[in-house]
């Protein structure tokens, strides 16, 4: 049995799509991205008034990493006033914390610069090396560093020699061997496949479009710091992740690209249509992300 995979960032509706003339990988100087803009503009009628709304993100990077953003919204085109937010705070380089939606993201790491703890609020997590690049992800009820933390859940991920979860599993009765094991396999910085425990597959495929929100969120919270803070998504039966380095093919004709020599896009253009006859409701919504390159 295949499973079908669907990752999205924003809700999307298949929109009109011209044909992209797609040119072979090129590996850019570092580093890419100098900033973006999120213009989200809204138009629809409602019993029967007309509403006209926008909203203006603008993403201000630090070295290819998230940093902050500033959003500006217009009410019939008038300014609310701009708002700017920093959410990312680095330390040597490093993730130190992140501030969520839900809450403020901890790291901690050690003088090699691996993460071995993280916090949010009363959740915490622990990090543990061993050979063969396994790593024990392990959900405690104290930080990391208290002695007395005690273990409730652990999961275990094996990287391979470029950072890549390879095999996954979980360890109920923390013996240090891996329970229902999930196998992955890639290509080209592209998870390819995904042998599940139960014994189904799930196949991906991709243009070689670099999907560039991917790529800035791999720079900010490093490679291996992301996979092994998803610990559970990798050991799951349903995988939801897409940190993959390029775009899926089912995923691109869901939004028109502007494709850079590079393979990166400059912009990409997404349309939602909204239309509800009975109760005299009809709307477009049109998102216009842009990347500025250094």
């Amino acid at each position: 049995m295949k499973k079908t995979f669907i990752f999205v960032i924003t809700s999307i509706v298949l929109v009109s799509c011209t044909t992209q003339s797609l040119s072979p990988l090129a590996t850019p100087s570092a580093p890419v991205f100098n900033g973006y803009t999120i213009n989200t503009s809204s138009s629809y009628v409602n019993n029967p008034s007309v509403i006209i709304s926008q909203t203006l993100i603008t993403g201000n990077l630090q070295n290819d990493k998230f940093f902050s953003e500033s959003e500006e919204f217009f009410n019939q085109g008038v300014s609310q006033g701009v708002t700017t937010s920093q959410n990312y705070f680095y330390v040597n380089n490093l993730l130190d914390y992140h501030i969520t939606d839900t809450g403020i993201v901890y790291y901690f790491y050690d003088a090699s610069g691996q993460l071995i703890g993280a916090t949010k609020g009363n959740l915490y997590e622990r990090y543990i090396y061993n050979a063969n690049n396994i790593v024990y992800c392990e959900k405690i009820n104290l930080p990391y560093n208290n002695p007395n933390a005690q273990v409730y859940s652990r999961r275990i991920l094996q990287f391979d020699a470029n950072g890549e979860v390879i095999t996954a599993g979980k360890d109920a009765n923390f013996d240090g061997i891996m329970e229902d094991i999930n196998y992955f396999t890639y290509s080209n910085d592209d998870l390819m496949s995904i042998s599940y425990y139960d014994g189904t597959i799930q196949t991906f495929d991709y243009t070689n479009v670099i999907d560039n929100f991917n790529i800035i969120t791999e720079n900010s919270y490093g490679k291996k710091v992301l996979r092994l803070t998803c610990a559970d998504s990798f050991c799951n039966l349903n995988y939801y992740l897409n940190f993959s380095k390029h775009i899926l093919t089912q995923n691109f004709p869901l939004a028109n690209y502007q494709v850079l020599p590079t393979t990166y896009y400059a912009t990409k253009i997404e349309t939602q249509f909204y239309n509800n006859p009975n109760l005299l409701y009809q709307g477009v919504t049109t998102t216009t992300t842009q990347f500025y390159f250094n």
